[in-house]
């Protein structure tokens, strides 16, 4: 799957991300109600942001490639085979890290990871 992940980061930046996802989550089911819990690994193929470079708050360059963490959520199974759903995924890898030096010489470590709300519809095969 490919997803996209936007942030707002400071400064009014927006920073767009693509990445290549692939995830595992099982499913506990109850008649046409299930909810999943699970594992994604994705990694970045595109960075878009709509800043020019000279000014931006981040550099696009530090971002790193793998982002991994966990995902939950609800779904329905409409039909036999056919269901909707949303996940949460929760990002665990720092996706670009980085020092920030106050006024006084105090250092501050920026981390971020994602942070996203899939919508989705899918077909699915029930062992």
């Amino acid at each position: 799957e490919i997803i996209g992940k936007g942030s707002n980061v400071l400064y009014g930046e927006r920073v767009d991300f693509q990445y290549l996802s692939a995830r595992i989550s099982p499913q506990w089911n109850y008649k046409n109600i299930y909810f999943s819990t699970g594992i994604y690994a994705g990694y970045l193929y595109s960075v878009e942001s709509n800043t020019p470079s000279a000014s931006r708050f981040i550099t696009i360059e530090k971002i790193k490639n793998l982002d991994f963490g966990i995902c939950i959520g609800p779904g329905y199974r409409l039909f036999r085979f056919l269901n909707i759903g949303m996940l949460y995924d929760i990002g665990l890898a720092n996706i670009y890290s980085n020092k920030t030096y106050g006024a006084n010489g105090s250092v501050a470590k920026i981390r971020y990871s994602n942070r996203n709300w899939l919508f989705y519809t899918g077909a699915t095969y029930k062992f």
